[in-house]
């Protein structure tokens, strides 16, 4: 399979690839759609840098997150070199405090350059020595700027541009100190954000760093310790005894590289009893203070966060692209050869990374030549059906010979779901129930049909109640309302679906009060609004229903 990558063999671990992968049978055909399989899961190509990672990566005390510190110190610079030029012009009965306000500039000028070295050579003892406190003489810069505007004189503007950048140098002095001094982070967000992708990219090698750990969250069962993570890492044929001798050897390869290393565990939310994480972080972040070249990263979904993160740990939340996504949609277009020119985009759907990389695969699944607007998904209907054929195109040639699924098989199994989550008029399936319908409950877990929408995606756990053990949903909420809407498409005839959409049942669950209302019916709407046309011979939902429907 190396052969088909770019990256090293190790990479190969991660759960964006499927444990499939592995099976002797697909590694001896040397199966394309498994090689293809591992690419679509994770693009480095196409990463974008959102305003989570930027913050990851200062806190890991890489040079170019800190590049503010050169540009701040070089415009300290040339703002007092100008000021030293105009006083030797036009002397002023202020030349004392003038001169204290230079100094000032330059002692700070000379800190951020020392700063910009030790951040460079790794020599993070330095960085936590400086004193980052804004110091009174501050307050006093501002006096004597309202007395040089006072008297007219035309150091005026070049002494407030000085006071400002010292104010930027302070500001950036003391963000340094709390990066350096955060060494557990908890990195939030919802299914298809990329916290995955974020967790490859910031552990991925680089010219001038070494590769750092990646963990999985899925990998620890009931009652286990972070040490029963640790033990899956092997240095020198000797698994490693304990999750701080682990942070240990990171922390000495870190000192050698001069560079802080980060370890992720990613996908808390995943464990067997998320719970089980809050003990131990918080014995974590204490035992961490010994290991200065060590950044912890743990990744979640955002509804686990209160019963698996502690209190006082710093959390980042990522909520999108936001202004990244002009950036993005330009890397990921560039990379399926979209021609965009002549499309008037969906961005406030296309901020969604999960949502743009569908709309890329299914618009140039095959990146072999350059498209344009006619390949594109003319409606969010239209996206997912695509998409969902191609995902039943995966399964079937991905599924064991012992237990082969077929395309039809796949889309059976959807309706099914969609029908099952109207019915429990809910977002949430009970996983040993769907099981049982779909009769995938006599299959090996690893030749499970639930287990493979799991691998794409489609299917994701999610925490309801302590009580209520493996519950799954869809991955969001207008991927489930389409499939709901398609799946009761299907089960109703013509004539049937009719006198379903007008029992009063079904108006309540559409429009009705609050306590009748599905918690999914404004998706499950639009998409039946958009699919019966497709599915009833062009026939128009709206024909069928009474106001205010």
């Amino acid at each position: 399979v190396e052969e088909h990558l770019s990256g090293p063999a190790e990479i190969l671990r991660g759960t964006y690839f499927g444990e499939y992968v592995f099976t002797p049978a697909l590694l001896h055909e040397k199966h394309t759609g498994a090689v293809e399989q591992i690419r679509k899961r994770w693009l480095p190509e196409v990463h974008q840098i959102v305003g989570a990672e930027r913050a990851l990566r200062r806190a890991l005390g890489e040079g170019e997150a800190w590049s503010d510190l050169m540009k701040v110190a070089q415009r300290l610079q040339n703002v007092t070199t100008a000021m030293e030029k105009e006083m030797i012009e036009s002397p002023l009965n202020l030349g004392e405090e003038v001169t204290q306000l230079i100094e000032n500039a330059t002692h700070l000028t000379y800190i951020l350059s020392r700063l910009n070295t030790a951040l460079k050579d790794g020599d993070y003892d330095v960085v936590r020595e400086i004193h980052t406190s804004q110091d009174s003489s501050e307050n006093r810069w501002n006096t004597l700027l309202r007395r040089l505007r006072a008297v007219r004189h035309p150091i005026a503007l070049l002494a407030s541009n000085l006071v400002a950048d010292i104010h930027a140098a302070h500001r950036l002095l003391t963000d340094l100190r709390k990066a350096m001094d955060c060494q557990l982070i908890a990195v939030v967000a919802d299914a298809g954000y990329g916290k995955t992708q974020l967790a490859a990219q910031l552990t991925a090698p680089k010219e001038n760093r070494p590769a750092g750990i990646l963990l999985y969250g899925r990998d620890l069962a009931t009652r286990e310790s972070l040490d029963a993570l640790a033990n899956r890492i092997v240095i020198n044929g000797t698994p490693v005894s304990s999750f701080e001798m682990l942070v240990a050897a990171v922390d000495a390869a870190g000192q050698r590289a001069g560079l802080r290393l980060p370890i992720v565990i990613d996908g808390l939310n995943e464990a067997e009893d998320p719970r089980d994480w809050k003990t131990q972080l918080a014995s974590l972040s204490i035992a961490l203070n010994k290991y200065p070249y060590v950044l912890v990263v743990c990744t979640l979904r955002s509804d686990f966060y209160k019963e698996t993160v502690p209190d006082g740990i710093q959390c980042l939340e990522i909520t999108g692209f936001e202004r990244d996504l002009d950036s993005a949609v330009q890397q990921y277009f560039q990379y399926y050869r979209i021609d965009h020119s002549d499309a008037q985009l969906p961005l406030s759907l296309l901020n969604h990374p999960l949502t743009l990389r569908m709309f890329c695969e299914v618009t140039n699944p095959n990146r072999e030549k350059i498209v344009g607007v006619e390949s594109m998904p003319e409606s969010l209907t239209s996206l997912f059906e695509r998409y969902l054929d191609q995902v039943a195109e995966r399964i079937a040639q991905l599924s064991p010979r012992s237990q082969r699924y077929y395309e039809s098989d796949v889309r059976t199994a959807l309706n099914k779901i969609g029908v099952s989550l109207w019915e429990a008029q809910g977002r949430t399936l009970c996983m040993e129930n769907i099981r049982i319908i779909l009769g995938d409950d006599r299959r090996p877990w690893d030749q499970s049909i639930v287990r493979a929408l799991e691998q794409e995606g489609i299917l994701l756990r999610v925490s309801v109640d302590s009580w209520v053990p493996n519950q799954i949903s869809i991955v969001y909420d207008a991927l489930a309302g389409h499939l709901i809407a398609d799946g009761l498409l299907g089960n109703y005839g013509d004539s049937q679906f009719e006198s379903w959409l007008r029992s009063p049942t079904t108006i309540n669950a559409l429009g009705g009060d609050l306590n009748q209302l599905h918690p999914l019916a404004s998706d499950i709407f639009r998409a039946l609004a958009a699919l019966t046309p497709y599915r009833k011979h062009r026939q128009q939902l709206w024909k069928l229903l009474d106001n205010p429907l």
